[in-house]
């Protein structure tokens, strides 16, 4: 999924304004930068998330099928599904409203 953001990231990287939002809340920017490279920082920043969120790193720290173990595992997922829903939502603003 990483992946095909980057390769959509450098497909958009000619089409965007000079302004573009560095932070989106939910119905509104919070913030513009003028620094059109920052859209490569979104993606990179998720796979090194995804990396530290393997279950091998939780398994490695946990006994292997613990209640412990197991909440970690889930709530690292959850956190990946939200990281993945958040670049898309961010991807989508920005072929929406701040391409030329």
């Amino acid at each position: 999924m990483y992946a095909l953001e980057i390769i959509y990231s450098f497909f958009l990287y000619p089409h965007l304004k000079n302004t573009i939002p560095m932070h989106i809340g939910i119905g509104s920017v919070d913030s513009l930068t003028n620094a059109k490279y920052t859209i490569f920082l979104l993606p990179i920043v998720c796979i090194m998330a995804s990396c530290v969120l393997k279950s091998e790193v939780v398994d490695s720290k946990y006994i292997e099928g613990s209640p412990t173990d197991n909440i970690l595992k889930t709530l690292f997922f959850l956190l990946q599904v939200l990281l993945v829903i958040g670049s898309v939502y961010y991807f989508y603003v920005l072929s929406m409203y701040y391409t030329i």
